[in-house]
Protein backbone atom coordinates (compact mmCIF):
# COMPACT_ATOMS: atom_id res chain seq x y z
CA UNK A 1 0.00 0.00 0.00
CA UNK A 2 2.85 2.24 1.20
CA UNK A 3 4.48 1.77 -2.51
CA UNK A 4 1.47 2.66 -4.60
CA UNK A 5 1.35 6.04 -2.40
CA UNK A 6 4.41 6.84 -3.32
CA UNK A 7 3.96 5.64 -6.72
CA UNK A 8 0.88 8.39 -6.89
CA UNK A 9 2.66 11.30 -5.67
CA UNK A 10 5.80 10.47 -8.20
CA UNK A 11 3.15 10.59 -10.92
CA UNK A 12 1.64 13.70 -9.82
CA UNK A 13 5.07 15.41 -9.34
CA UNK A 14 5.59 14.81 -12.52
CA UNK A 15 2.70 15.83 -14.30
CA UNK A 16 3.52 19.55 -12.49
CA UNK A 17 6.45 19.00 -13.63
CA UNK A 18 5.84 20.53 -17.13
CA UNK A 19 3.68 23.11 -16.02
CA UNK A 20 4.44 26.93 -16.14
CA UNK A 21 3.65 29.89 -14.06
CA UNK A 22 3.97 33.74 -13.53
CA UNK A 23 5.40 35.25 -10.44
CA UNK A 24 4.90 39.19 -10.50
CA UNK A 25 7.35 42.00 -9.30
CA UNK A 26 5.83 43.16 -5.71
CA UNK A 27 5.97 46.75 -6.54
CA UNK A 28 5.61 49.76 -4.37
CA UNK A 29 4.47 53.19 -4.53
CA UNK A 30 7.88 54.33 -4.54
CA UNK A 31 9.36 51.92 -7.05
CA UNK A 32 6.57 53.11 -9.17
CA UNK A 33 6.63 56.97 -8.96
CA UNK A 34 10.53 56.29 -9.21
CA UNK A 35 10.28 54.51 -13.01
CA UNK A 36 7.07 56.44 -14.13
CA UNK A 37 7.66 58.69 -16.51
CA UNK A 38 4.62 60.79 -15.85
CA UNK A 39 2.22 59.63 -12.79
CA UNK A 40 -1.96 61.69 -12.85
CA UNK A 41 -4.77 61.32 -11.53
CA UNK A 42 -7.49 60.70 -14.36
CA UNK A 43 -10.70 59.93 -16.04
CA UNK A 44 -11.39 57.64 -18.67
CA UNK A 45 -13.15 59.11 -21.87
CA UNK A 46 -13.10 56.35 -24.15
CA UNK A 47 -11.91 52.69 -25.02
CA UNK A 48 -10.93 51.97 -29.04
CA UNK A 49 -10.22 48.62 -29.84
CA UNK A 50 -7.52 49.46 -32.56
CA UNK A 51 -7.53 45.82 -33.80
CA UNK A 52 -3.68 45.00 -34.25
CA UNK A 53 -3.03 41.33 -33.10
CA UNK A 54 0.56 41.00 -31.47
CA UNK A 55 2.03 38.79 -28.86
CA UNK A 56 2.92 39.45 -25.29
CA UNK A 57 6.23 37.98 -25.36
CA UNK A 58 7.05 38.15 -21.48
CA UNK A 59 5.16 35.25 -21.45
CA UNK A 60 5.97 31.50 -22.59
CA UNK A 61 4.20 30.40 -24.96
CA UNK A 62 3.91 34.31 -25.94
CA UNK A 63 0.04 35.41 -24.81
CA UNK A 64 -2.13 36.19 -28.25
CA UNK A 65 -3.43 40.14 -27.57
CA UNK A 66 -5.10 42.65 -29.39
CA UNK A 67 -4.45 46.17 -28.71
CA UNK A 68 -6.87 48.75 -27.06
CA UNK A 69 -6.08 52.84 -26.58
CA UNK A 70 -8.23 54.47 -23.49
CA UNK A 71 -8.30 58.19 -23.99
CA UNK A 72 -7.98 60.13 -20.39
CA UNK A 73 -8.95 63.24 -19.40
CA UNK A 74 -5.70 64.66 -16.67
CA UNK A 75 -7.38 65.94 -13.84
CA UNK A 76 -4.25 66.08 -12.04
CA UNK A 77 -0.74 65.66 -12.84
CA UNK A 78 1.52 64.15 -9.90
CA UNK A 79 4.75 63.33 -11.31
CA UNK A 80 6.30 64.68 -14.72
CA UNK A 81 4.58 66.83 -18.16
CA UNK A 82 1.78 66.35 -20.44
CA UNK A 83 1.93 68.08 -23.80
CA UNK A 84 -1.98 68.80 -23.15
CA UNK A 85 -5.42 67.59 -21.19
CA UNK A 86 -5.59 64.53 -22.51
CA UNK A 87 -3.47 61.23 -22.62
CA UNK A 88 -3.91 57.74 -24.56
CA UNK A 89 -2.85 54.46 -22.48
CA UNK A 90 -1.80 51.34 -24.97
CA UNK A 91 -3.04 48.16 -23.15
CA UNK A 92 -4.14 44.70 -24.53
CA UNK A 93 -7.52 42.44 -24.32
CA UNK A 94 -7.38 38.56 -25.04
CA UNK A 95 -7.23 37.75 -28.77
CA UNK A 96 -9.67 34.83 -28.50
CA UNK A 97 -9.44 34.20 -31.54
CA UNK A 98 -6.20 32.54 -31.81
CA UNK A 99 -6.34 31.33 -28.46
CA UNK A 100 -6.01 27.23 -28.49
CA UNK A 101 -7.33 25.86 -25.50
CA UNK A 102 -8.54 27.22 -21.71
CA UNK A 103 -6.52 30.18 -19.87
CA UNK A 104 -5.10 29.53 -16.81
CA UNK A 105 -2.93 32.34 -14.83
CA UNK A 106 -2.48 34.21 -18.38
CA UNK A 107 -1.81 37.93 -18.32
CA UNK A 108 -4.35 40.22 -16.38
CA UNK A 109 -5.67 42.79 -18.63
CA UNK A 110 -6.76 45.89 -17.58
CA UNK A 111 -11.17 47.10 -17.26
CA UNK A 112 -12.06 50.60 -17.30
CA UNK A 113 -15.68 49.58 -17.38
CA UNK A 114 -17.30 51.60 -14.40
CA UNK A 115 -21.31 50.56 -15.31
CA UNK A 116 -22.01 54.26 -14.38
CA UNK A 117 -20.03 54.99 -11.10
CA UNK A 118 -17.91 58.03 -11.93
CA UNK A 119 -14.05 57.01 -11.24
CA UNK A 120 -11.41 58.54 -11.75
CA UNK A 121 -7.76 56.64 -11.46
CA UNK A 122 -4.08 56.89 -10.41
CA UNK A 123 -2.10 56.18 -13.27
CA UNK A 124 2.06 55.15 -13.21
CA UNK A 125 3.07 55.40 -16.57
CA UNK A 126 6.08 55.45 -19.00
CA UNK A 127 6.48 56.82 -22.35
CA UNK A 128 5.76 54.50 -25.32
CA UNK A 129 5.65 56.65 -28.80
CA UNK A 130 5.08 60.29 -28.72
CA UNK A 131 2.14 61.07 -26.19
CA UNK A 132 0.82 57.41 -25.99
CA UNK A 133 1.98 55.54 -22.61
CA UNK A 134 1.92 51.90 -20.80
CA UNK A 135 1.66 50.92 -17.57
CA UNK A 136 4.92 51.07 -15.67
CA UNK A 137 4.28 47.48 -14.48
CA UNK A 138 4.37 46.54 -18.10
CA UNK A 139 1.07 44.44 -20.09
CA UNK A 140 1.48 41.13 -17.88
CA UNK A 141 0.78 42.76 -14.86
CA UNK A 142 -0.78 46.07 -16.03
CA UNK A 143 -3.02 46.39 -12.97
CA UNK A 144 0.03 47.04 -10.47
CA UNK A 145 0.08 50.44 -12.43
CA UNK A 146 -3.23 51.35 -12.53
CA UNK A 147 -5.64 52.29 -9.20
CA UNK A 148 -9.56 53.26 -9.48
CA UNK A 149 -10.48 56.37 -7.13
CA UNK A 150 -13.82 56.59 -6.09
CA UNK A 151 -15.05 59.90 -6.33
CA UNK A 152 -16.22 62.00 -3.59
CA UNK A 153 -19.91 62.59 -3.05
Amino acid sequence: MQKTGYLVIWLLLLQLGGRAGQIGYLWSFDDLRSKSDLVVIAAVVATRDIGIRTVINELQPPFPVVELNTQFKIVSVVKGTSSGEMLVLRHYRLDTDRLRGGVVNAARPLDFTTNGSAIEYLLFLKRDAGEIFVPTSGQVFPGDSVFALRKAG
